[in-house]
């Protein structure tokens, strides 16, 4: 196990620190395949601030930030890909200490299957902002229709039920389950 509970794996005579990381391996080779990308080292160490002794004479390590990819691409940029899930608040100050000491764009790359694969961090955070909005959009529809339903007699819990998906798929075409009206219906649809 890594510090961040992923598995570490060694794939291609390489280990990473997480089966994601050795994805974006693969991919990187796919993409040298094809001729987008010259060349690419595994795990290069940027240093940010050099080891030192204080004036009290303590001697303090070197702080070092350790990215997952450099790429240099066949268009003559170089990037380091670092493969994140959340970022901590450690990273966020090495983050600014290496845009402050290095030329290359450092890159936060996720993946997501509902985005089409591989993604930058920002650009997800985006995507899943978007589709939480549009998500409490439908579940306050499907909240507002529910008591003007079951207010008719010849409803019971069930036909408003299906009414409701029907309503969702003709006027938005969205498939929603019984569950997810009952979750929007009681507000705690998450």
């Amino acid at each position: 196990m890594s510090k961040y509970k992923n598995k570490r794996i060694t794939r291609d005579g390489f280990t990473f620190d997480s089966i994601i990381e050795s994805d974006y391996y693969f991919h990187l080779k796919e993409l040298q395949k094809k001729g987008v990308v010259k060349s690419f080292e595994l795990q290069p160490k940027f240093t940010l601030l050099k080891g030192f002794t204080d004036s009290y004479g303590v001697k303090h390590r070197p702080i070092e930030y350790k990215g997952d990819f450099l790429v240099n691409y066949v268009d003559g940029t170089t990037k380091v890909i670092d493969i994140k899930g959340t970022i901590l608040p450690e990273f966020k100050i090495k983050q600014k200490l290496y845009c402050s000491l290095y030329p290359h764009e450092l890159v936060l790359i996720s993946y997501s299957k509902t985005d089409g694969g591989w993604i930058r961090l920002e650009d997800l955070k985006v995507a899943r902002k978007g589709r939480k909005k549009e998500k409490e959009y439908y579940d306050s529809i499907m909240r507002d229709l529910y008591p003007k339903l079951i207010s008719i007699k010849e409803y019971n819990h069930d036909d408003v039920l299906v009414v409701i998906r029907k309503h969702m798929k003709e006027q938005y075409d969205l498939k929603v389950t019984n569950n997810r009206i009952e979750k929007a219906v009681k507000g705690t649809s998450k």
